[in-house]
């Protein structure tokens, strides 16, 4: 029996609800062929507050970076990992999958030292 906890931020209405459950219910039924009388899900509303991001409670962070577009957040969260990932992992490869329309993550990983190797079709 699946059972799938969902946490969202707090303010989705009783029809947003509903139409999560819906989605996630027919997910299981047809990917992996559950039961929908067999399949639990739970929502939990969290308060922006209640959440935390980059070692700070969310709200906190909110009000100190403004809309953070253009201010470097994701260079650095990205070089930070790459860096983890070859020091303290050892991994050899790191690679990356973006939309090729957004031109923005693209930049922020060439600034880190990704390459392009290819494009994926569908």
């Amino acid at each position: 029996m699946p059972d799938v906890n969902v946490q969202i931020t707090a303010g989705a209405t009783r029809e947003q609800k509903a139409a999560l459950v819906k989605d996630i219910t027919d997910s299981l039924v047809r990917h992996l062929g559950k039961k929908p009388e067999h399949t639990h899900i739970v929502i939990q509303e969290i308060r922006a507050e209640d959440w935390g991001y980059a070692g700070q409670l969310t709200d906190d962070w909110n009000r100190r970076q403004g809309s953070g577009w253009g201010s470097g957040i994701a260079t650095a969260a990205c070089a930070c990992l790459l860096q983890w990932g070859h020091c303290h992992i050892g991994l050899a490869r790191i690679q990356a999958t973006v939309l090729p329309e957004n031109a923005r993550s693209i930049r922020v990983l060439e600034r880190v030292g990704f390459q392009r190797e290819g494009l994926l079709r569908s």
